[in-house]
């Protein structure tokens, strides 16, 4: 109910032409509602649809997906129901990072109320010099739009049970996002993937991430962005504002799984349910920005080169950053 009245008085604001503007002089406005839901957002980053286990081509699909074309899954009383398997690309996320705490540039430059008193962000230098970091808050939101505008009728395809865009997570109520140190004991197996052997690994990671499907063994990686752990805000010495945010969405991403709030969707055996998976399954999802500069044609895999989607992607000025995530579902027509 919180995040519908935050909702709610976001789509007043902008539809007011920004009545909040005086307190949020700070927070960038991209709302995710209004025209540039029809101008600046990528509809055929749906496809391929794939209907009985055909359609779409390598590097269109994840090699995980599924490829059956019938699928059984149980009701609610046990009984089973035959039917036909459905796999798309579903916008199913919007996370927003910003330099002011509480900043919501989704609800149009809006504060969030009760986001705490916590670091201002950073996005570095303008050379970004070694030894130079970037921080950012992050907000996750559910962004079921298919859903929303009634695109999508199959119940077993709304796989977390959204039907509406919902606050999914604040970073600035999290002490991990701030602090390594804590960040360290949620996620321990950065003791591990930090030694320098295990590191170059990455390399692989990143030419398979420019071909469009990142290597989900090597959670670890973020392909030609670098380093994913540790699953905190700081970044240290990016090579640029879209690869330092995109580091950024993407650790929020991994949070979301090492907690249970995202799950996986992708594979036969999530045709009837979607699967928890505590490391992220990096080629399920890709992403394209929303703000400052929209990605309005297109999407691009995690890790893949800012060179090939986004390099230029930056206003002077507008230090906050928007991005759409999809997430490749594999879903069943059986009725629940």
């Amino acid at each position: 109910m919180i995040a519908r009245a935050l909702v709610a008085a976001g789509l007043a604001a902008v539809l007011a032409g920004g009545a909040a503007q005086a307190e949020t002089v700070d927070c960038d406005s991209a709302p995710v509602f209004g025209p540039a839901l029809f101008t600046d957002f990528c509809w055929d980053c749906v496809f391929p649809i794939r209907i009985a286990g055909v359609g779409g081509s390598a590097g269109e699909t994840p090699s995980r997906a599924n490829d059956q074309p019938i699928c059984l899954c149980q009701d609610t009383l046990g009984v089973p129901h035959v039917g036909v398997a459905i796999s798309y690309w579903e916008p199913a996320r919007v996370i927003e990072l910003v330099n002011a705490p509480g900043c919501s540039p989704a609800l149009g430059g809006l504060k969030l109320p009760n986001a705490g008193i916590t670091n201002y962000g950073t996005l570095g230098t303008p050379l970004n010099t070694v030894g130079d970091a970037a921080f950012q808050h992050y907000h996750m939101w559910s962004f079921p739009v298919m859903v929303m505008l009634q695109l999508l009728t199959v119940d077993r395809c709304v796989q977390d049970g959204y039907l509406d865009l919902d606050l999914m997570y604040i970073s600035e109520l999290d002490p991990t996002w701030t602090r390594s140190e804590l960040a360290y004991w949620t996620t321990p197996e950065v003791a591990l993937v930090a030694q320098p052997e295990v590191a170059l690994l990455c390399v692989g990671d990143a030419i398979a991430a420019n071909a469009g499907e990142p290597i989900d063994a090597l959670f670890w990686c973020a392909g030609s962005w670098g380093s994913l752990y540790a699953l905190d805000g700081v970044v240290l010495s990016p090579a640029s504002r879209p690869v330092a945010t995109s580091i950024m969405a993407t650790r929020a991403l991994a949070v979301a799984h090492r907690r249970g709030l995202s799950w996986r969707t992708m594979g036969s055996d999530t045709m009837c349910a979607a699967k928890l998976d505590p490391f992220i399954p990096k080629s399920q999802y890709q992403m394209s920005m929303w703000h400052p500069l929209p990605e309005a044609n297109g999407k691009h895999a995690i890790g893949e080169s800012s060179l090939q989607w986004g390099e230029w992607r930056n206003v002077p000025g507008q230090d906050d950053t928007v991005y759409v995530v999809w997430r490749w579902n594999d879903c069943c027509t059986a009725s629940r």
